[in-house]
C-alpha cells in the first residue's frame, strides 16, 4: 500500500512537472503558423491519410496547434488518442481502433468522426517530456504502415518539436531584445541631464601613454566601480583577465613605439570590475602619433556587451543542443566512419552540420553556413538544421527537391534576409554510391587511403535564400573504400594569419595529406582545426569554422 502511495504521488510530480514544460513554450491557445500548418500538410500528403495534427495534451484537454481534415480546435482530454502518445517513447500505431480494446467504445470511433486508423509521435521538450503528438488519422483501416513510415513520422515530429522551442527561443530572444533597447534608451536620456559627462560618457574612455598606463578616465568608468583618480598611471593590462591578455600583447611597453595602425577589429575580452567581478567589453582602439609618427598615446574606447554575451551564451546552448556530439557520430553506423567539429568565431554563430541514417543502408549528412554571425545567424541556423534533416530525411533519393523545399521553408521564415550555402549527401553504405548537392557551397575534398587529396567538383547552385527559384540537382559520386570526404566551411580556407594572408586550399590540401590516417577519424579533423588555429597564430578567429569527415572502411 505504501509503495501505490508513492507511485501515485510519483505521478502527479511528473504531470505537474511535464505540464510545467508545456506552459513554458507559451504555445497554447496560440494562433496558427505556417511552420507547424506546412508540416501537418506535408504529413497528410506523404502518408496520404484526410487528417494530420500537432496534438498538445493540457491537464484536461487536447488542443491542436495544428489541424488539417478535422474540425475544431480541442477535444477532452480523456478521449484524446494522443494522451495514449506521450505514455511511450516512441510511435503508437493502431491499424484498427474499432478492434483495439482500448479504443473501439471511444466516442470518437462510435461516433463522428469514425477514427479506425491512428499513427502518433511524441513532440518532446528539449528536458524530455513529452508535450502531445504529431499524429495522422484515417476513417479507415490501415495495415500499411511499418517501421520506415514510422521512422518519417519520428522524423516529422522532432522537426515540430524544435520548432516549438525554437519558437519560444526567439520570443525570448525578441523581448529580451526591446528590453535592452528600452534600457539603452533610458541612459541615453540620462546622459542628456548629466552635465558632467563627457560625450560617449555610456562607454569607458581610456587615454594609455607609451608605458600602456592609464593617464586619463572618463567618469563613466564609475559604472565599474572606480573614480576617475584610482586609475591614474595603473598599467591597463592589469584590468584585463589573464586568459585574454595575449591578444594585446602589441601593447606591451618595448613594442608602442613601433605600434602600427590598428586594423579595426574589435577585440572583445574581459576587464575587471572593483568588486572583483568580470565583464565583457568591446573595444575601439585609435593610435595617436607624433609628427614623425611614432605611436605617442593609444585612445581606447571599451563598450560593456555583457548583455549580449549573456544573449549569445543562450543562443550557444540551443545551438549545441541541437548538434550531435562526436561520440553520436561516431555511433552512427558500422559501414562508415562520421565525425565533425564546430567552433563558432563568438560564443555562437552560424555554421552547422549534421548526419544521419536514412533507412538501413543509406547515410545522410550536410554541412552549411548562414550569412552573418552571432545570436541572429545562430537562431537561423537552428531552423535551417531543423528543416534539412526533416525534407532530406523524406527526400533523400531526390536531393535537388529536397534543396528547394528547404529554401521555400526558409523564405517563409526569414525576415532578415538571411542567405546559407549548404552542401548535403547520401552515402550508399553497401555500394559507396554518393549523391551531393551544393548551394553556394565550398567543394568538399576525398583524402584518398593512399593519402591523394582531390577536389569533389560540383556544379551546384547558389546559396539558398539567395536565388530562389533555382532548380538544384544532385550530382552522382562514389566513395571508394579507405576514402574519407571532407566537407568544410568557409572559416578554414579564410581563416586569417596577422598579416591578413589567408590559409586556402592549398594548405588545406597539404594539412590533410599529412593528418594522420590511421587510428579514429577525429585524429584527422582535430589535426585540420590545430593546423587552422596555428596559422592563426592565436589571433582571433574572424569566421566559424566547421568541418565534417566521412570515411568508408577499408
Amino acid at each position: 500500500m505504501d509503495q501505490d502511495i508513492r507511485d501515485a504521488d510519483r505521478a502527479i510530480a511528473d504531470e505537474a512537472r511535464r505540464l510545467a514544460a508545456l506552459r513554458a513554450l507559451d504555445v497554447l491557445d496560440t494562433e496558427p503558423e505556417a511552420i507547424f500548418d506546412n508540416l501537418t500538410a506535408l504529413a497528410a500528403q506523404t502518408f496520404q491519410t484526410p487528417v494530420a495534427l500537432v496534438s498538445l495534451i493540457d491537464a484536461e484537454r487536447q488542443w491542436f496547434k495544428s489541424c488539417v481534415g478535422m474540425g475544431g480546435g480541442e477535444t477532452p482530454r480523456d478521449i484524446a488518442f494522443c494522451d495514449h502518445t506521450i505514455r511511450q517513447a516512441r510511435t503508437m500505431l493502431i491499424p484498427d481502433a474499432a478492434a483495439d480494446p482500448r479504443f473501439r467504445d471511444n466516442p470518437l470511433v462510435t461516433g463522428e468522426p469514425f477514427v479506425r486508423f491512428y499513427a502518433g509521435a511524441p513532440l518532446t521538450s528539449p528536458d524530455g517530456f513529452r508535450l502531445g503528438s504529431f499524429c495522422v488519422i484515417d476513417y479507415r483501416p490501415r495495415h500499411d504502415f511499418g517501421e520506415a513510415q514510422c521512422a518519417q513520422l519520428e522524423a516529422m515530429a522532432a522537426a515540430v518539436s524544435s520548432a516549438m522551442t525554437l519558437r519560444r527561443d526567439l520570443k525570448a530572444y525578441v523581448s529580451m531584445e526591446r528590453e535592452l533597447h528600452d534600457a539603452q534608451a533610458r541612459i541615453r536620456r540620462h546622459e542628456a541631464e548629466l552635465a558632467f559627462l563627457v560625450e560617449n560618457s555610456a562607454d569607458l574612455i581610456l587615454r594609455l601613454d607609451p608605458s600602456s598606463k592609464i593617464t586619463w578616465a572618463s567618469p563613466s568608468v564609475r559604472r565599474y566601480g572606480y573614480a576617475p583618480s584610482d586609475l591614474i598611471g595603473v598599467p591597463a593590462g592589469s584590468f584585463v583577465h589573464p586568459e585574454d591578455r595575449p591578444r594585446l600583447a602589441e601593447r606591451r611597453p618595448g613594442r608602442f613605439a613601433a605600434l602600427g595602425d590598428l586594423d579595426g577589429s574589435r577585440r572583445e575580452y574581459r576587464i575587471r570590475r572593483k568588486s572583483g567581478d568580470w565583464t565583457w567589453v568591446e573595444e575601439s582602439p585609435t593610435v595617436i602619433r607624433d609628427a614623425s609618427g611614432a605611436a605617442v598615446e593609444l585612445v581606447n574606447i571599451l563598450r560593456d556587451i555583457e548583455d549580449r554575451k549573456r544573449a549569445e551564451r543562450a543562443a550557444g546552448d540551443i545551438q549545441a543542443g541541437m548538434l550531435l556530439p562526436r561520440a553520436a557520430l561516431a555511433a552512427l553506423s558500422g559501414r562508415a566512419e562520421v565525425d565533425a567539429v564546430l567552433e563558432p568565431a563568438r560564443s555562437v554563430g552560424g555554421d552547422l552540420y549534421d548526419a544521419f541514417k536514412v533507412g538501413d543502408d543509406h547515410l545522410a549528412f550536410l554541412v552549411g553556413d548562414v550569412t552573418g554571425k552571432g545570436v541572429g545567424a545562430s537562431l537561423f541556423m537552428a531552423l535551417a538544421k531543423a528543416l534539412s534533416h526533416s525534407l532530406i530525411t523524406r527526400k533523400a533519393d531526390r536531393l535537388g527537391d529536397a534543396f528547394r523545399a528547404i529554401e521555400a521553408e526558409l523564405q517563409r521564415n526569414n525576415g532578415e534576409a538571411m542567405a546559407m550555402s549548404l552542401l548535403a549527401g547520401v552515402l550508399n553504405l553497401d555500394t559507396g554510391a554518393l549523391a551531393l548537392c551544393s548551394a553556394g557551397h565550398e567543394n568538399p575534398l576525398v583524402v584518398s587511403a593512399e593519402g591523394v587529396v582531390a577536389a569533389l567538383e560540383i556544379d551546384g547552385g547558389p546559396p539558398l535564400c539567395a536565388g530562389a527559384g533555382f532548380a538544384y540537382q544532385a550530382e552522382m559520386t562514389r566513395l571508394e573504400p579507405g576514402a574519407t570526404l571532407v566537407a568544410f566551411t568557409d572559416g578554414v580556407t579564410e581563416a586569417q594569419n596577422r598579416s591578413r594572408q589567408l590559409f586556402g586550399q592549398a594548405r588545406l590540401r597539404k594539412a590533410l595529406a599529412e593528418a594522420p590516417r590511421d587510428g579514429p577519424l577525429s585524429a584527422l579533423t582535430d589535426s585540420l582545426v590545430a593546423r587552422v588555429r596555428a596559422f592563426e597564430a592565436g589571433g582571433d578567429p574572424s569566421d566559424d569554422l566547421a568541418i565534417l569527415a566521412l570515411r568508408r572502411p577499408l
